[in-house]
């Protein structure tokens, strides 16, 4: 009995024996594959969109109506830029800009005190090429028409990084690092997330001078985050809406599709997953 015990106690006190490894178990990532399709295709569905914005299109390019991609219904709007794309002062920048954009006129001027519900939805193929690239903006016209547009939130892509909306990048410390803490960008999707399939945007802006403004962002249906703060500067006579793609100058092209735009007074009245039946 005695021995039995003594021979417990030593293999017991083995550092050999006390040590068992893990079992690694290898996460599996799925391939990432395009997919242009978020639904099946609907030609019932009214494609009447953009709604609530009031858009200039008399502009110096066009884009494609493309019915190989859509959020929903059979159709999205498709924006491709290459090199040398670039308008105007863009041209003359350092580095050159290249963009296709289409802005709010002035009849859609989010002004002091309004709250706007604002909706869309957009693809960007995995082979597009994703440098510095900006898929959106909140701009703020100048009181008199020969000052710039101050940027209220741009939507922005760099290669390596999460996508995220990027304050006030004026005033902003750090406005171009998606994720450091000093600054007040919100981030909306991963790297790894964010080429190759739909996404749903949402965004619930109260516009004003003071501190009662905020930002509120849903990203394919979740909450991402929420700003408080000044949402107009004073010298500003509101802010509008551009969606597209604008780049730094670099060779390949950016694609981007965008469908379901939709501008509104209530979630209710822009938000594709409360549009459709599920």
């Amino acid at each position: 009995m005695r021995k039995h015990l003594l021979l417990f106690l030593t293999l017991g006190c083995s550092s050999e024996q006390a040590f068992i490894e893990p079992i690694y178990t290898p996460v599996f990532v799925p391939p990432l594959v395009n997919q242009p399709k978020a639904t099946s295709k609907d030609t019932s569905w009214n494609e009447e969109g953009p709604v609530g914005f009031h858009f200039n299109r008399q502009v110096e390019f066009t884009t494609s109506q493309d019915t190989s991609a859509f959020r929903y219904g059979w159709k999205s709007e498709k924006f491709e830029v290459s090199y040398g794309e670039c308008l105007q002062s863009d041209c003359q920048r350092t580095p050159v800009y290249e963009r296709k954009e289409y802005g709010e006129s002035d009849a859609g001027l989010a002004k002091e005190g309004d709250e706007y519900w604002y909706a869309w939805s957009f693809y960007v193929p995995l082979e597009s090429t994703q440098p510095w690239a900006f898929f959106g903006q909140i701009m703020m016209p100048p009181r008199d028409n020969g000052g710039n547009h101050e940027p209220l939130w741009m939507f922005l892509k760099r290669r390596g990084e999460p996508f995220c909306m990027v304050f006030d990048f004026n005033r902003n410390r750090n406005a171009w690092v998606c994720n450091d803490a000093t600054n007040k960008n919100i981030i909306l999707l991963s790297e790894y997330d964010f080429a190759g399939k739909w996404h749903d945007i949402v965004l619930h802006i109260k516009f004003t001078t003071s501190d009662s403004g905020f930002t509120r962002v849903w990203v394919d249906g979740q909450s991402v985050g929420e700003y408080t703060g000044y949402t107009l500067l004073s010298d500003r006579k509101g802010a509008v809406m551009k969606y597209g793609v604008y780049r730094h100058s670099t060779s390949g092209s950016t694609i981007a599709y965008f469908d379901e735009i939709r501008k509104g007074k209530t979630r209710e009245e822009v938000d594709i997953r409360l549009l459709i039946t599920p």
